[in-house]
């Protein structure tokens, strides 16, 4: 998932932050501590992460929020759950996060599920387009990593 960070500097966000495996993944790839904000809506979760990495911003709150928050980051890596999301919450996901990417910036997200986790009827409301960035077949069950950007986003910051 990391991999497909953009390079150098600059905000990254993370939904759904979790224990922390993928912040931890975050971090090791170059992201400052001071540009990566994650979003943990288990107060517990929430606890642990602003424990574990006292640098990062930790927002308890809903991803949907993350336009209140400010910044424009180049990438969101999500571990939400998409496949579970209703349409609503997941076009509301969606929608909040493109309108705060920056241009050129990607929606990394992962899934165990075997298809592009976001539904066809809002991908083509929002414009986005998604590619199969691979596999971890060492997790279990195996995780796909989808990368998802917006057409009319498609162009470098």
């Amino acid at each position: 998932m990391v991999r497909e960070i953009p390079a150098g500097t600059g905000p990254v966000v993370e939904f759904g932050g979790g224990t922390g495996k993928i912040t931890q993944a975050i971090l090791e790839s170059g992201t400052r501590p001071n540009d990566l904000t994650t979003f943990e809506l288990n107060p517990k979760f929430a606890a642990l992460l602003r424990h574990r990495y006292p640098d990062i911003h930790v927002i308890k709150g809903e991803a949907q929020s993350l336009l209140s928050h400010g910044g424009a980051p180049k990438a969101i890596v999500s571990g939400l759950p998409l496949l579970a999301f209703s349409a609503e919450q997941q076009n509301a996901v969606l929608r909040a996060a493109f309108a705060a990417l920056r241009p050129g910036g990607v929606f990394v997200q992962f899934t165990y599920g075997k298809r592009v986790p976001v539904r066809r009827s809002i991908m083509g409301e929002i414009g986005l387009t998604a590619h199969h960035s691979g596999t971890e077949w060492w997790n279990l069950p195996p995780a796909r990593v989808y990368v998802f950007s917006q057409k009319s986003r498609r162009s470098a910051a």
